[in-house]
């Protein structure tokens, strides 16, 4: 026991915190000999002044980091919406600097009081590294999300394609995307596969070009059928004066003229509902005033047999009576 005792208070030696306070320091040199306990009481209530110090100082020290870090936020969040920063990208920047300013203050607060910050900076990189490793997909979603948020393919409320799901962005966050369909569920997208997927934004501009094929009969007065497509067309204030809207012959099919409609509104999110208004318009129409809207069909012509192909049709129509 003397040989551990005189160990221990070798200079050389690494004592820890608790073995410097002077009760700690009185106990160790009194393990051989009786404790008076008036002497001993005289240095817990020194250790507890120190400690009491030690705790007054390091919560100062914090809430000077506190008062800056509040401070750097509040000025950092007025500089970023002047700057039309996204809320997302403003709110992550105030996320990160509540864990940095935290963190160098209780490591400084920490060190201040006596607190070895060495073995504790080594075992937060060791518990960093585990956690990195564990949640690699986690940290690639949420680079994925900076990625997204600072070159802003899309925002909230825009009307998306991607990985084969129509409908309106109502969330971006650091780890997803929700994307509301028109069947009114929420899809819900990973960042991380925003990178390297096909995004079909159509609302970024400010109109939409909608295309309407109509099939008319190879005797159609093609001059009048566009006409009266071109009356529908400029009588409707929701049709845009450019780009410019047009009827125009496309192909000739096999048993029809196919037209195509071409024109653009101002309102993006709106287009389907507007297609599907003028197509049953353009077609009540043009069969009004006589232009044949045709299906597909197909002649067959008979060069041998002809009466005996007749004869077995009439004969199916006689057991069909029967």
């Amino acid at each position: 026991m003397k040989t551990a005792v005189t160990k221990l208070s070798t200079p050389d030696a690494q004592e820890s915190l608790i073995m410097k306070t002077h009760t700690a320091q009185y106990l160790r040199d009194t393990l051989n000999h009786g404790v008076d306990f008036k002497l001993l009481w005289q240095h817990i209530a020194a250790d507890l002044i120190v400690i009491t110090e030690g705790l007054l100082i390091f919560a100062l020290i914090v809430g000077i980091f506190y008062l800056v870090y509040r401070a750097t936020c509040y000025y950092s969040r007025k500089l970023m919406e002047k700057l039309n920063w996204d809320p997302a990208i403003v709110n992550f920047v105030v996320y990160l600097l509540r864990y940095v300013f935290f963190g160098i203050g209780i490591l400084t607060a920490a060190d201040q009081v006596g607190i070895d910050i060495t073995s504790l900076l080594a075992g937060v990189s060791v518990v960093g590294l585990a956690v990195s490793l564990a949640a690699k997909t986690e940290i690639e979603n949420i680079v994925a999300g900076i990625a997204l948020l600072v070159d802003k393919p899309f925002r909230v409320g825009d009307r998306v394609e991607i990985e084969g799901a129509i409908g309106r962005v109502v969330e971006i966050s650091l780890r997803f995307v929700r994307i509301k369909t028109k069947e009114n569920y929420v899809k819900v997208i990973p960042t991380s596969r925003m990178i390297h997927a096909n995004i079909t934004n159509k609302t970024e501009n400010d109109y939409y070009v909608i295309f309407i094929f109509i099939s008319v009969a190879y005797n159609t007065d093609l001059k009048k059928a566009k006409k009266l497509i071109m009356d529908v067309l400029e009588s409707d204030e929701r049709v845009m004066k450019k780009p410019k809207a047009d009827a125009a012959v496309k192909e000739l099919g096999e048993s029809s003229i196919v037209l195509r409609v071409k024109f653009g509104i101002k309102q993006p999110l709106k287009e389907k509902a507007v297609k599907f208004e003028f197509t049953e318009k353009l077609r009540d129409v043009l069969m009004e005033n006589g232009v044949d809207l045709t299906f597909p069909c197909r002649n067959i012509y008979i060069k041998e047999g002809r009466n005996e192909l007749i004869r077995v049709l009439q004969n199916d129509e006689e057991q069909d009576e029967e």
